[in-house]
């Protein structure tokens, strides 16, 4: 009995360390939907979604450069005439790039964007200077 008991509290602990895990994956996740789109970025905040490219590649497909639909989503009418800057670190080596920088119009803008070389980067968005939005991406 002593033994049923315990596989019953195993199992229970490891069932909330697998949701917690779960749930603290999405959490950290930048993908989240938005009428419709699947989006990168911060959910309300800030979206990125890639335009071009093949089928079969990953969203952002490593030394390869590719055109993104970028959206300010929140506030964006007093984001507009300002300036925003992209820039991504890499997790692994800590190399800067320097992706991205033009005025805001209509609270959108289109940008090619090269990660060249894979792993987990960590895209930081600004905006006339201050930091705005900051995600992770995985280039493949």
């Amino acid at each position: 009995m002593d033994r049923f008991l315990l596989l019953i509290v195993a199992s229970l602990l490891s069932g909330c360390t697998e949701s917690q895990t779960k749930r603290e994956a999405e959490e950290q996740s930048s993908l989240f939907k938005m009428n419709g789109e699947l989006l990168y970025g911060e959910k309300g905040k800030f979206g990125i979604r890639k335009l071009n490219g093949e089928n079969d590649e990953p969203e952002f497909p490593a030394g390869k450069g590719r055109h993104y639909h970028i959206q300010f989503l929140e506030q964006s009418e007093q984001l507009e005439g300002k300036t925003y800057y992209l820039s991504a670190l890499h997790q692994e080596t800590g190399q800067k790039n320097d992706l991205y920088e033009v005025v805001i119009e209509n609270g959108q803008s289109g940008a090619k964007l090269v990660f060249d070389q894979s792993g987990a980067w960590e895209v930081q968005v600004a905006v006339d200077g201050e930091p705005y939005a900051q995600f992770t991406i995985q280039a493949e």
